[in-house]
């Protein structure tokens, strides 16, 4: 320990009769710490920590592979098509992003919003922060327009009061029942302030279109080999009964969240 404490004076003796090299040794150090605290940071968020998600390991984005142009959104049909014919899902969601003006509630406002299956958050594990999520004949075309916030607008715009649930908000023009307000932190899309059901059917969103975003939890038991095989099978199956001459492909969620960025953060984390 009195060596220790020696070498402690020694250095800062030193440090004191060469000013400079102290400032720029603080400086360093203070960069490198801070730097790799920061990229530490991100790199745990993204690559390390899992989603917060309910068992995100079943979890995988669904999309569609098109012959000579790789991977792409799916269609509206073929999303009603994995969902009725694949038993490699427990489930499938389907999400897009899209924008809204919101009119009626102070100055109008550009909004980033995302239409969901109504299954989407439950399917996730994720609750709303006050209110109800959507029912299921409410993602249909002619039921009733209903909507849910973000837990910022919510606060932004309505003063984080309850009482604004079951009230009209005026979104591109329509009145919608805002029936709830998105948990935080909302992990998919483009960080939406508001959320409306899909409303889709096969004659405003037909098989060429593809604009969808299919997430599906595989049910308890096979590994993402095995599923893998099982949807190869599926779109084998697709293409001989003419519904399409596309294929399937499933990526693990975290892995799509993450995308072409990992390697990336990881050339930083060796760099700091």
């Amino acid at each position: 320990m009195s060596s220790l404490v020696q070498d402690l004076r020694y250095g800062i003796r030193i440090l004191r009769s060469h000013p400079g090299f102290a400032v720029v040794s603080i400086l360093t150090l203070a960069l490198g710490i801070g730097a790799n605290t920061a990229i530490f940071s991100v790199v745990n968020g993204l690559l390390l920590r899992p989603l917060p998600l309910e068992e995100p390991d079943r979890l995988v984005l669904v999309r569609d592979t098109q012959p000579g142009s790789g991977s792409a959104p799916a269609s509206f049909p073929e999303y009603l098509d994995w969902r009725e014919r694949a038993p490699t899902f427990q489930e499938l969601g389907a999400y897009f992003s899209t924008t809204f003006s919101l009119t009626g509630a102070g100055e109008p406002v550009q909004l980033p919003a995302m239409r969901v299956s109504a299954n989407l958050l439950p399917m996730l594990g994720l609750a709303p922060l006050v209110g109800r999520g959507f029912r299921l004949e409410e993602e249909k075309p002619g039921g009733e327009l209903v909507a849910m916030i973000s837990q910022a607008l919510w606060k932004r715009r309505f003063g984080g009061s309850r009482s604004v649930l079951g009230t009209k908000i005026v979104l591109a023009g329509k009145p919608y029942t805002l029936v709830g307000v998105l948990p935080p932190g909302f992990p998919l899309g483009s960080h939406p302030d508001v959320c409306i059901p899909l409303l889709l059917d096969a004659k405003n969103a037909p098989r060429g279109l593809h604009f969808i975003t299919v997430v599906g939890r595989l049910r308890r038991g096979p590994d993402l080999a095995r599923a893998r095989s099982e949807i190869e099978t599926l779109a084998a199956r697709l293409r001989a009964d003419g519904a399409t001459r596309h294929g399937i492909e499933i990526v693990p969620l975290q892995e799509s969240v993450v995308g072409d960025t990992r390697s990336a953060l990881l050339v930083l984390l060796g760099a700091v």
